[in-house]
């Protein structure tokens, strides 16, 4: 990976980075920084970044969310600093272990490598903390990440995201976020799913909803609760749908040296159609795949969805060496 240009996003996930691999989610931030020393040891710094998995994996009581973010950021960067003697004078001063730790944060909270501080982090993670969430977050952090690090990738698949996040989509998000019904069955979870997004996924059988509440719902202490953090619903509650959604298109200029493919459902209110129009009309090697009846995110699970991603990465892979 490190060869090849490569980025390990390191997973969050209590059960991940617990040393005994336990799903106990008292896991202390120390054992997520010491994961990232790992791998930045052994291929570099300019190869790992915060990968995280807040949608849906069961995180460490020291990091629920995104508003934990800056105490793994204080810990981060408690641990960047090492003292190293000078060659000449045989004194310490201080070293920056992790080189361009400072910048790597600022890509991933957007906040500018100057103004990089705890309280302007926290700051930032509550401000940006309603755009994160959910399948838009990982379109949101690669857009961010290219516009700070544009060698860290070759390419990028965008899932019903774009600079241009329509409000519509967001209110209907809002509108069942952290509010499900608790299911008494996995069977109750798909006709609870069913009723809910049958209008953007208007051909999703019997066994795609049952599938679909397995991923969303989970069994705890005798409960059926949802497997992505409730506390998503808060990051919400901020959000002034009379204002249009501050637009991305500076960050997703930053992507112009990569071929991107962007991904749309059919039925999405999440990303509309003018945005992709105006997306392939600023990038160069641009591509787009609309899927038919189904609305946001697109499942990205029939063979010729898969099919076009895998040649896509394909040629994303051949081009490494340019």
């Amino acid at each position: 990976i490190g060869k090849s240009g490569g980025l390990i996003g390191i997973n969050f996930e209590a059960m991940n980075t617990h040393p005994q691999s336990s799903i106990d989610q008292d896991v202390p931030l120390t054992q997520i920084t010491q994961h990232i020393d790992y791998i930045a040891k052994r291929i570099g710094v300019d190869h790992v970044a915060f990968g995280s998995d807040f949608d849906g994996a069961d995180m460490p009581n020291t990091l629920k969310d995104v508003t934990g973010m800056p105490k793994l950021i204080e810990t981060l960067l408690q641990g960047e600093a090492q003292p190293k003697p000078n060659a000449t004078t045989g004194k310490t001063k201080p070293f920056l272990y992790r080189k361009d730790a400072r910048a790597q944060i600022a890509a991933l909270l957007g906040v500018p490598v100057k103004e990089l501080s705890i309280p302007a982090a926290q700051a930032q993670a509550d401000k940006q903390n309603n755009v994160r969430k959910d399948r838009k977050r990982g379109g949101i952090l690669t857009m961010l990440l290219a516009a700070v690090r544009p060698t860290a990738m070759t390419g990028a698949v965008l899932n019903d995201i774009g600079p241009v996040i329509e409000p519509k989509g967001l209110m209907r998000i809002k509108g069942y976020v952290g509010k499900l019904p608790e299911p008494r069955s996995f069977e109750d979870g798909a006709e609870i799913l069913r009723r809910l997004f049958d209008a953007q996924f208007p051909t999703v059988s019997h066994d795609g909803w049952l599938e679909a509440s397995r991923r969303t719902f989970k069994q705890a202490n005798g409960r059926f609760v949802t497997t992505y953090d409730p506390a998503l619903a808060k990051t919400m509650e901020g959000v002034d749908f009379e204002k249009p959604m501050p637009p991305l298109w500076k960050e997703f200029e930053a992507l112009r040296h990569v071929p991107v493919m962007a991904i749309r459902g059919a039925n999405s209110d999440l990303l509309a159609e003018t945005t992709v129009t105006a997306m392939a009309e600023r990038h160069p090697d641009f591509e787009t795949l609309t899927v038919a009846d189904q609305g946001h995110a697109p499942l990205l699970a029939e063979a010729e969805t898969l099919g076009r991603i895998a040649v896509f990465v394909r040629r994303c892979e051949g081009s490494r060496s340019v």
